[in-house]
Formats: C-alpha cells, structure tokens, sequence
C-alpha cells in the first residue's frame, strides 16, 4: 500500500509536468511537397489549458529526405488571427480583422510568441505569414479536417489566401499551460517530490 501511494504521487507530478508544456496541434504527416509561396493554418486547439510562450513552425521540404517531416520552418513576421482571412499575404498587419497577435522573432526556425499571447482550449484559430517562404511539406491525406491550410501565390502573382482542400501543410503549434494563481508551477512540484514522498511515509508508519 506504502509503495502504491508513492507512486501515485510520482505518476501525477510527472503528469502534471507532462501536461504543462508541449504540442498542442500538429501534423507531422509524411507526403510530397507544396511550391513556395504564402502559408497559413487553420486548427482547433484541444481540451485543457489556457496556454502561453507559444510557438508555431511548419517543416521544410528537405525534411523529406529523412522520412518523417522534422526541419522547422518559419520566416518574416506570423499573424494570430480568430477569424478566417481570405486577403493578399502582402496585406496583413495589426488592423486585419480577428487580429490577436504576431510575432517577427524566429529562432532555429520557428516562431516564438510574446509569452503574454494566450489562447483558449476548444477555440479555431488561424494563422498566417506575412514572408514568401520555400516549398514546405505536405500530406496529401483529405482525412485532417481541421487542420486545414491555406496558400497564397509567391509575389508578384498574390490572388490572397485559400484554403487547400485534399491536403495539409506539415506544422507544430506549441505552448504552455498557464497556471492559476495560488497553484504551484510544475517544477515546483517537481522540487517537492522528495519531501512530500517523506510526508506521506511518515504518516503511513504511524
């Protein structure tokens, strides 16, 4: 019984540290590839959070040379948006409708949001680029809906963003859980493993 309730413990702190960052949506489906151009997504964030210090990528078309979708990609400024948009790439900035947020920081190819940017469990959100990027992988699977993507045509020959139907661009969207007030961070947690196993011991001994 000792030993039951210590595991416990340690399975819900690893859970509880598991949970508090990672992916939130991706798609890492090995298929061809999409010509460069403008991109965008559409997904539906899942069941928890809030979330903050998002990022999002999607995966270069060498990443096709391994198998599996795995170079992030990212370049030029990304747009947060809550409604779809349908405009030239060219066009996005802070004034187009449902804008939440953006961000211009990349790093090893991906995105990295200002760590106050928030979004919601549950809710679809969209996502653009601003910057003509290289060809991207795709999976030509119909059967993620949502995801879905969107592309423009490279410059000078932008028509504005459309959805893609029949495939997906390879992307991962990331971030963390953003905890209460009052509730301990999850390395805290971590930090009083030892002492709160110590707790439990002693009571169980008496």
């Amino acid at each position: 019984m000792k030993h039951c309730f210590s595991k416990m413990i340690i399975l819900g702190i690893i859970a509880a540290w598991q949970l508090s960052a990672g992916t939130l949506v991706q798609d890492l489906t090995p298929g061809g590839t999409l010509t460069p151009g403008y991109f965008g997504e559409e997904l539906v964030t899942p069941v928890g959070g809030p979330w903050n210090s998002l990022t999002f990528n999607f995966f270069s078309a060498d990443s096709l040379a391994s198998g599996i979708p795995s170079t992030p990609a990212a370049a030029g400024t990304l747009y947060l948006l809550n409604s779809e948009y349908l405009g030239l790439a060219s066009a996005l900035s802070t004034s187009t409708p449902g804008y939440l947020a953006s961000t211009s920081t990349v790093s090893g190819g991906v995105w990295d949001f200002a760590s106050s940017v928030t979004v919601s469990p549950g809710v679809t959100y969209w996502l653009y680029g601003g910057s003509q990027m290289s060809a991207l992988t795709v999976t030509n699977s119909s059967a993620v809906n949502p995801p879905t993507p969107y592309f423009d045509l490279p410059a000078p020959n932008q028509v504005g963003f459309f959805s893609v139907g029949g495939a997906d661009v390879n992307f991962n969207f990331s971030g963390t859980v953003v905890t209460t007030s009052g509730t301990p961070e999850p390395t805290t947690l971590l930090l009083m493993a030892p002492a709160l196993l110590l707790v439990l011991r002693r009571r169980l001994t008496r």
